[in-house]
């Protein structure tokens, strides 16, 4: 055995097993796979000119990354890194036979297939990961800053994820109270949290616009138009500042997200917002009820979609990505393993089955005294928050919206399982015990 850093923790074969995926994914994905979304953010980072339309932090973040690695793959090897490492930091944080098992997580269909994109999604999963890490271990000063750092990265990578935070930092500030005999627990840590929680929001806020000079742009646009073309359709005329009805059918017929990227012609954001404001004030119902539609074909149902949406996303693997000609041999093994299982067990991919695999976790984790309870519900609350918070904002099933939801879920079983086995050995040791 190889001794490490870690006190009392030695290395075994079993953690040549992340190595191993780290390896594999970075010969699959090098340097990166990489859509127009990405492609904006390097250009972001290469110009050093940022604009919010998309999470600043991302491209800062990867201008620094690119000074390291070559041809604009240090975000990968950043993603990779915080996925396949954090794995091994959870196995030395768990204390049974079975902890290996945990690396199974970073092979699973679902995690793997996203782990060479360079998205948003993908880096705040990862940070999300590692604000886990920070609980599983017992409290210190130099945990508490990491855990701010991961915290402040996942919010500053992708903005809705501050919801998703919120289970993890009160689940962090109760497990330092945990052992603590004092009055008031719940007020203290609430109170903590709260602090915590708009500490990081205004250090992001000075972060983006004083430090990094971000311009301020108006990506919640996008989804305006997609409720105004939707409503347009059902009163029979345009509600579309400055496109006419024909243009908007058309578009609706296309796809129920992503309009304003077909109309062609910028569109007046204060205008826009007007209309949108007064057609909702005026047909909440007509609203709400696209809305709903929308996010159950988010979560997987196809029960009366909008739009005709009969197609499957893309999200859970991108066709291009192993078929170009751009790819190698790893890459389409991948491919064919990740498809192969999605067309097998389709349902492991929809977003309706980790938002029950988030309930599921979440009321063992309350029925149950296992070992790792507080992460366990921090982790299936952070999961089932994620989805939820797509319910107004949601425009396809896109399976990288989903991607926190997944990691976790996942983690929270393998801890529960683990907890388990780990309670078992404790009573058969006791029961032996006392004979």
């Amino acid at each position: 055995m190889l001794k490490t850093p870690f006190p009392g923790k030695p290395l075994c074969w079993w953690d040549l097993i992340p190595v191993l995926g780290f390896i594999v994914c970075a010969l699959a994905f090098y340097p990166g796979i990489m859509t127009p979304d990405s492609l904006d953010q390097l250009a972001q980072a290469n110009t050093q000119s940022f604009n919010d339309w998309h999470p600043p932090m991302m491209a800062w973040l990867w201008s620094g990354l690119n000074l390291v690695f070559p041809a604009a793959s240090g975000f990968l090897f950043f993603d990779l890194f915080l996925l396949w490492f954090g794995l091994v930091c959870v196995r030395r944080s768990v204390e049974h036979r079975y902890a290996p098992f945990v690396y199974l997580l970073g092979f699973l269909p679902f995690v793997i297939n996203l782990s060479g994109v360079i998205w948003k999604d993908v880096a705040t999963a990862y940070a999300l990961l590692w604000a886990t890490i920070m609980m599983l271990q017992p409290p210190s000063r130099s945990r508490l800053a990491l855990f701010s750092v991961f915290i402040f990265v996942a919010i500053g990578v992708r903005y809705n994820s501050l919801f998703s935070c919120l289970p993890l930092i009160v689940g962090y500030f109760w497990q330092s109270f945990a052992r603590c005999q004092v009055s008031y627990k719940w007020a203290r840590v609430l109170a903590l949290s709260c602090a915590f929680f708009i500490a990081q929001l205004t250090c992001l806020n000075l972060f983006n616009y004083h430090f990094l000079n971000t311009t301020k742009g108006t990506p919640q646009i996008v989804i305006m138009v997609d409720d105004l073309t939707y409503m347009s359709t059902q009163m029979g005329h345009s509600l579309v500042p400055g496109v006419d009805l024909e243009t908007v059918t058309r578009s609706s017929q296309v796809a129920v997200s992503d309009n304003i990227f077909r109309y062609g012609q910028g569109l007046d954001y204060e205008a826009v917002k007007a209309s949108w404001k007064a057609v909702v004030r005026e047909h909440p119902w007509m609203y709400l009820q696209f809305r709903g539609k929308v996010f159950l074909r988010f979560l997987g149902f196809s029960l009366a979609p909008p739009f005709q949406l009969h197609e499957p996303s893309y999200g859970y693997w991108l066709d291009h990505s192993y078929q170009s000609n751009q790819t190698n041999e790893i890459r389409h093994m991948l491919g064919l393993y990740v498809n192969s299982l999605a067309q097998l067990v389709p349902v492991f991919f929809t977003g309706a089955l980790w938002l029950a695999v988030a309930a599921f976790t979440f009321c063992l984790s309350v029925a149950s005294r296992l070992p790792y309870r507080t992460v366990t519900l921090s982790l299936s609350l952070s999961a089932g928050i994620n989805l939820m918070s797509y319910v107004l904002v949601a425009n396809a099933p896109f399976f990288r919206y989903y991607y926190w939801s997944i990691v976790a879920g996942s983690l929270a079983v393998l801890l529960l399982l683990i907890g388990f086995a780990q309670q078992r050995r404790q009573l058969a040791g006791n029961a032996v015990s006392q004979l």
